[in-house]
């Protein structure tokens, strides 16, 4: 009876070390990238297709398909998916200046609080002013404060 907890540990640990390796193995490599890039690929080989580019689709033809092949496209999609994120984030970047340039401080004046926040739009000996500071703060006292709950609620 002994023994056979003892087997049984021995697997768990086994079982436990394997996992931990997978675990180690994914914290390297972020597959988000790896979806993001496989999209991507799709996005240009059916570009390709419909523009009657020949050359990559017959990369992908399953027929002259080698196991090379494989490790490429995975690597692809991986440089494909860290290239994506870098753009989002330029995008992300861009829209966040609109933000905070335009929509709002529009939204500030439309709720009357200009008076209370108008000091967070003006503009400083470099140009810029302190509307993404204001636009952090008021994310943060809705999160923390109890009296503004049901609007966190609303807004997530």
């Amino acid at each position: 009876m002994a023994e056979e907890k003892k087997g049984v540990g021995d697997i768990s640990e086994a079982l436990k070390s394997i996992f931990e390796r997978i675990g180690d193995f994914f914290s390297l490599f972020d597959l988000s990238f790896l979806v993001s890039g496989a999209v991507c690929l799709g996005a240009v080989v059916v570009g390709a297709h419909l523009s009657g580019t020949t050359t990559l689709v017959r990369f992908f033809d399953p027929a002259e398909w080698p196991a090379t092949h494989t490790i490429a496209v995975v690597l692809i999609c991986y440089v494909l998916g860290l290239v994506c994120f870098a753009l989002g984030r330029i995008v992300q970047a861009y829209g966040k200046a609109k933000l905070y340039t335009t929509v709002f401080p529009e939204s500030v004046k439309q709720h009357g609080l200009m008076p209370l926040y108008g000091s967070y739009f003006e503009k400083n000996e470099k140009g810029r002013d302190a509307s993404a500071t204001l636009y952090a703060t008021l994310w943060v006292q809705v999160r923390q404060l109890k009296s503004l709950a049901p609007s966190l609620s609303l807004l997530m």
